[in-house]
């Protein structure tokens, strides 16, 4: 008789070892929102698994982190190949802590970028005060996410966003190679676009007043300026 149950009644690594204490050979099946995983255990130790087009080890860093879902453990099915040597408490072992690694990686990336992005924000912000050539600046990437930006709140206006978007447009789906710097001017005044790194784009908008050539140097020494903090990105 099949063993079912939730992922509300184990924690994934308890349910995993379940064939190992009765030294079964068997099938696990796993199902989420994710998909449908496979398990099979030779006398309690798991030899293969599957989970869409991955088998063996992947699957079990696939599957380690769900909490949700359902699971059915069938007797005596032998295992239809092997993907899968290291021992079921190695193993468990092993993706627990290239998990919790990866994760805290993840988590240091976050905090070394939210830390950038304060301070290009505050680097935006000193330019737009001190050097009276934009009343916005945005830093853009590829995705049309904005990493950061500085406006006068009394002269920008509501379609600041709408802009925004519209540039990052532009420059991603722009027909040629090496769009490096644009002007034009429109409802908001005099708006630029120039090219930081490969994947992030500076904007400004000034008002109409304002010597084009002036904004030309001063964004450029800004965009070489935010170049050097961004590093690689």
């Amino acid at each position: 008789m099949a063993l079912q149950g939730t992922l509300d009644d184990f924690e994934i690594t308890e349910l995993l070892q379940l064939p190992y204490h009765g030294k079964k050979t068997c099938q696990l099946i796993l199902t989420s929102e994710r998909g449908k995983a496979a398990l099979y255990y030779d006398k309690g130790q798991v030899v293969h698994a599957q989970f869409q087009d991955k088998t063996g080890e992947e699957v079990i860093e696939e599957i380690i982190d769900w909490d949700k879902g359902s699971f059915e453990i069938g007797q005596d099915t032998p295992p239809p190949q092997r993907t899968i040597s290291k021992d079921l408490h190695s193993l468990l072992l092993f993706v627990v802590k290239t998990r919790d690694e990866r994760t805290f990686a993840e988590r240091k990336d976050q905090q070394q970028g939210d830390e950038l992005t304060k301070e290009l924000a505050a680097q935006l912000e000193t330019y737009r005060k001190s050097s009276g050539l934009a009343i916005h600046l945005s830093i853009i990437d590829n995705s049309g996410e904005i990493i950061a930006q500085a406006s006068d709140p009394e002269k920008t206006q509501a379609y600041i966003s709408e802009l925004e978007q519209l540039v990052s447009s532009l420059v991603t789906m722009y027909p040629r190679e090496g769009l490096k710097k644009a002007f034009y001017e429109d409802a908001l005044g005099i708006v630029s676009t120039m090219r930081i790194t490969d994947s992030w784009v500076l904007l400004a908008v000034s008002e109409r007043d304002c010597p084009l050539g002036a904004i030309s140097m001063g964004l450029s020494r800004l965009v070489a300026q935010i170049a050097q903090k961004a590093g690689g990105r």
